[in-house]
């Protein structure tokens, strides 16, 4: 909020107001006497906007304040070997301007493989003091670490569940208890505030693990190249859409002027019959055995025996709404049905 001007009561318009003027006064052109002074200050301008712009990672700013002086981690002594990592020693890692040189330096990634390390270290001891068996976490690796092991770390670490119990958030000794009452009424807010403690430290560490995520070079890069081939996939279907309308333009241009044979009257010829004198029509093209296919839907690509079977596939649903798609086309492509 400092860093744009802004009260913490500022609503979206005021933001990106602000935003905007910032932006117009540190941008590095219209810097040129000082680009890396005011390339630095525009990118901090840019991660204040990003934070402030995302309802999430807002609303997740405005309940944690960030310090940067915090600690790395606070001391606790659990079975004397261990030291556990609090909500809030992980504050200070959701501070945008972090990540502003991960793409370069891979020290940052080195700094955030060491936390993820001990936080997976202290899980993995807690659960062997407890007598259970340890999870396996994932690393959070290098800036050279491949995609597939990128998405595993990802995947485990935004369903991240602590194992630690949260006894030292104990605000009431229990042994100081006068009677078993009141020990129960002690034990019971104890626990609460272990569940508090606890249901916070998971939350924290899973909206972080988003929030890195988002900022991961590595995942803007396998995000770019999935978009760049659903737009050459998108290109390449209306390609062929367009290829296809141009066949069956020509299609139907050529059908135009050529007589179909369901519209030809078939050839017979008259001869007397030998046991009556009337006239009996013969059909000297086909023989008995063979169908007539006199009846042809150009629509819908299919031949019919009868004229009442064509009669019957004129009315069906499926003709009508090949024939509408069928004017629908010509229509597009300049034609009249």
């Amino acid at each position: 909020y400092d860093i744009l001007s802004l009260e913490p009561t500022a609503n979206e318009q005021e933001l990106k107001k602000a935003y905007k003027k910032h932006a117009l006064r540190l941008h590095p052109d219209r810097n040129f006497q000082n680009i890396e002074e005011a390339t630095k200050e525009f990118a901090k301008i840019q991660s204040a906007y990003d934070v402030l712009s995302d309802p999430q990672e807002r609303a997740w700013y405005d309940s944690h304040t960030l310090h940067a002086d915090m600690t790395k981690g606070q001391e606790t002594n659990l079975a004397g070997y261990t030291i556990l990592t609090t909500s809030e020693d992980l504050q200070k890692y959701f501070d945008p301007m972090l990540y502003s040189t991960l793409k370069n330096h891979e020290s940052d990634f080195l700094s955030l493989s060491e936390l993820f390390s001990n936080l997976g270290y202290e899980e993995r001891e807690l659960a062997i003091s407890f007598g259970e068996k340890p999870a396996a976490w994932s690393l959070f690796g290098n800036s050279g670490s491949e995609w597939k092991h990128t998405k595993i770390f990802y995947e485990r670490w935004t369903s991240f569940s602590t194992i630690k119990d949260f006894y030292w958030c104990d605000v009431y000794r229990v042994s100081d208890a006068p009677d078993s009452k009141t020990q129960r009424e002690m034990m019971g807010l104890n626990q609460r505030y272990r569940d508090l403690a606890k249901k916070e430290y998971n939350d924290t560490v899973r909206s972080l693990v988003k929030f890195i995520k988002k900022r991961d070079p590595r995942v803007k890069l396998v995000r770019s190249e999935a978009y760049e081939k659903q737009n050459t996939q998108n290109s390449d279907s209306k390609i062929q859409a367009a290829k296809d309308r141009h066949q069956n333009k020509i299609k139907l241009q050529e059908n135009v002027y050529t007589e179909q044979n369901w519209t030809k009257t078939p050839e017979r010829k008259y001869q007397p019959s030998r046991s009556h004198d009337s006239l009996e029509i013969l059909d000297l093209e086909n023989t008995d055995d063979e169908v007539i296919n006199l009846f042809e839907c150009l629509v819908c690509q299919k031949k019919f025996k009868t004229k009442q079977q064509y009669d019957g596939h004129e009315k069906s649903k499926k003709h009508i709404k090949a024939l509408k798609n069928l004017r629908w086309e010509l229509k597009k492509d300049g034609l009249d049905m």
